[in-house]
């Protein structure tokens, strides 16, 4: 994974070739994370399993949010937007965490 960087931010994670992003597949995400763990010390067993449940609860939550009374007119469509957007990374970040326990230290 030379010359990759991993970002952490506002709750998201990122990945991506020095200088510009692109779009990698589920397992390269996954060892991106895992070795994530490894340099802060998280073991990546605990950060698998904690990242599906919040991929679970933001799962659950995200479309309930989306349909509060509260938001009128043009808010509906956003916020509608932006639900579908984080059940799409959720849905990403469980398939990212089923890989995250497969790999080793070895693989480090």
């Amino acid at each position: 994974m030379e010359g990759y960087i991993l970002g952490v931010y506002a709750g998201a994670v990122r990945v991506g070739t020095l200088g510009y992003d692109q779009p990698q597949d589920a397992f390269q995400f996954a060892f991106a994370l895992a070795d994530f763990c490894v340099r802060l010390g998280i073991e990546h067993r605990y950060f698998a399993r904690e990242l599906t449940r919040l991929c679970g609860f933001a799962l659950q939550e995200a479309p309930a949010q989306a349909a509060d009374p509260a938001y009128m007119g043009e808010e509906v469509a956003f916020v509608q937007g932006l639900a579908q957007f984080v059940a799409t990374r959720a849905q990403a970040l469980l398939a990212m965490a089923r890989d995250i326990p497969k790999f080793t230290a070895d693989n480090f």
